[in-house]
């Protein structure tokens, strides 16, 4: 009777199809924040806003594999300070490319973020909801896992 040797195949044929089943699913896995492992962690950015100084956080949505949310804090001029509550930031990446809304009470979008990172620093400009305010921005990643911060 060869009922063990049997069994012995069939043990090595569902093991082999258990492995490759795991690498068809780990391939299909949906990639770092579109390809760019830098937008794949928590971010602490600061810069500038116009002439506003600036600090950012930003980190990816767990939902949506393309996608970045955070907020910002202006310190403006003559405190020593952040002030005022955060402005919410939603947005999606594509390669070095960001492009984020901003809600200033979490309902209505108050601006809109466009940018390039570029050796450790995103510049681009801010555009307001009602497209009548525009400012250059320039924000430089202070804290990536594993990424030595933008030389000034």
């Amino acid at each position: 009777m060869r009922l063990p040797a049997f069994h012995s195949v069939m043990r090595r044929m569902t093991g082999s199809a258990l492995l490759l089943l795991a690498a068809v699913a780990a391939a299909q896995q949906p990639p770092s924040v579109s390809g760019n492992p830098v937008f794949s962690h928590k971010l602490e950015l600061r810069g500038y806003l116009g002439d506003d100084p600036v600090q950012m956080y930003l980190q990816p949505k767990t939902e949506d594999v393309d996608s970045v949310e955070g907020h910002y804090r202006i310190q403006p001029h003559n405190a020593s300070h952040l002030s005022g509550k955060p402005v919410l930031l939603a947005g999606e990446v594509s390669g070095n490319h960001l492009n984020m809304e901003e809600s200033d009470d979490g309902k209505e979008v108050s601006g809109q973020w466009d940018g390039e990172l570029q050796d450790g620093v995103i510049r681009g400009a801010w555009l307001s909801a009602d497209e009548r305010v525009q400012r250059h921005f320039e924000l430089r990643l202070i804290s990536v896992p594993g990424l030595q911060p933008a030389k000034k």
